[in-house]
């Protein structure tokens, strides 16, 4: 499964990495930041929805990263080399709060903190 995900790290829209380089290009990746995981509504017009899929996540999580494939994209697509260096060492590092499996939780909760 591990090769499956050699490139993980592209599993994300464009945005999001510019505002990555964004951060790293101003120092800011040094310092500590919170990021809340939530959702919109609920599906199929219901009242409340019911948390799964943390164990997956944190899985995934430790499997995130940018493979060479990855880093040679994003290269092409004008990234700096010193943001493409950090981001093939790069490994998540920091803490996780969630909602409990099974729990109900609602609209606009944050579900995940990262």
């Amino acid at each position: 499964m591990k090769d499956l995900f050699e490139n993980f790290g592209l599993y994300l829209d464009y945005y999001e990495l510019t505002m990555a380089q964004g951060y790293f290009l101003s120092g800011r990746h040094i310092l500590k930041a919170n990021f809340d995981y939530f959702f919109r509504s609920n599906p199929f017009g219901s009242g409340y929805t019911c948390f799964a899929g943390l164990g997956d996540f944190l899985e995934l999580l430790q499997m995130f990263k940018f493979g060479s494939e990855a880093i040679d994209f994003l290269k092409s697509k004008g990234f700096k080399d010193e943001f493409l260096d950090y981001l093939k060492e790069f490994r998540f590092k920091g803490n996780i709060f969630s909602a409990k499996e099974g729990e109900i939780v609602f609209p606009y909760e944050p579900l995940i903190r990262v």
